[in-house]
């Protein structure tokens, strides 16, 4: 019954392995051009009025959390804690936990 989605994990995780064998400076190229080209489009097409947002008191505090703190945060909740969590229970649902983690992310958002 889940035999397709048994096929598409493996399919992503040769997928995963792949990319794990390119070379480090040109993975974190290509993120970084995806990540600009993302914010791109949301900010400039999709959603050219949006101005909501905090306040800050200085530049500097406003560059340090965004730059550092909310990354930081994002990753380990979205990322180490609930994917090395649910990979622990379930050790070769690789794409659902990723997909999960993603949902969570993205929910996260929307609220």
């Amino acid at each position: 019954m889940f035999s397709w989605l048994i096929k598409l994990n493996n399919l992503y995780i040769n997928k995963v392995q792949a990319l794990s064998r390119l070379n480090l400076t040109i993975l974190i190229l290509f993120t970084v051009i995806i990540e600009f080209s993302v914010s791109l489009v949301f900010a400039l097409i999709l959603f050219p009025e949006h101005s909501a947002g905090p306040k800050f008191d200085s530049k500097l505090e406003e560059f340090f959390l965004v730059v550092f703190l909310a990354p930081l945060i994002e990753t380990l909740i979205f990322q180490y804690t609930i994917i090395s969590y649910l990979l622990n229970k379930i050790p070769k649902a690789v794409l659902f936990v990723c997909l999960f983690s993603a949902l969570l992310f993205v929910y996260r958002d929307w609220e």
